[in-house]
């Protein structure tokens, strides 16, 4: 188990965010490997022992926890540069024992098309929050404007400004 462990630290890079310890269970023994960001795999094809088949999965399960959170809290400074540590059999649920913010993409881009397809309610409070700041001042539009009466031809007008305007920082900003 310790140079699974060394094998594990070793391993880690700051390019990393996220670390997950997979269990498994064969007819033998239950056992584990560990991953980095899905893409770099400790000891896939010799996975460490955690204990025999002859336990419960629940019993190999709190085993696992007892050594992945003793050598989480011996190393935490080690692994700072992740966001994300778990661990949970490849088939079961995930258990973490560092959970970091979810971070926004920041390259979504709004187009005319989606705004097209917006109901006129959606439209308008659409425009309201994320129209900027210096169009809304340009345009002075009309604050009481019945977006549910206009006609299509006038709801176009109004998703073509938006998403010609649209104020990203603002989205982003709330999307947090």
């Amino acid at each position: 188990m310790k140079d699974f462990l060394n094998d594990v630290l070793k391993a880690n890079s700051p390019k990393y965010s996220s670390l997950i310890f997979n269990l498994y269970e064969d007819e033998k023994n239950y056992s584990m490997d560990a991953e980095y960001d899905e893409s770099y795999a400790v000891r896939r094809d010799n996975p460490v022992i955690i204990c025999s088949a002859d336990r419960s999965w629940q019993e190999a399960l709190k085993d696992a926890k007892h050594i992945i959170v003793e050598f989480y809290s011996q190393n935490k400074d080690s692994f700072k540069n992740l966001k994300f540590i778990s661990y949970g059999f490849v088939d079961g649920d995930l258990y973490y024992l560092k959970k970091g913010r979810k971070t926004v993409k920041k390259d979504r881009v709004v187009t005319y098309d989606e705004l097209k397809s917006f109901p006129p309610a959606k439209l308008d409070a659409w425009l309201a929050v994320y129209l900027k700041e210096d169009v809304k001042n340009r345009i002075q539009r009309p604050f009481a404007s019945d977006f549910a009466k206009m006609s299509d031809d006038e709801l176009d007008k109004w998703a073509r400004l938006l998403a010609d305007n649209f104020d990203y920082d603002k989205y982003y900003k709330l999307k947090k």
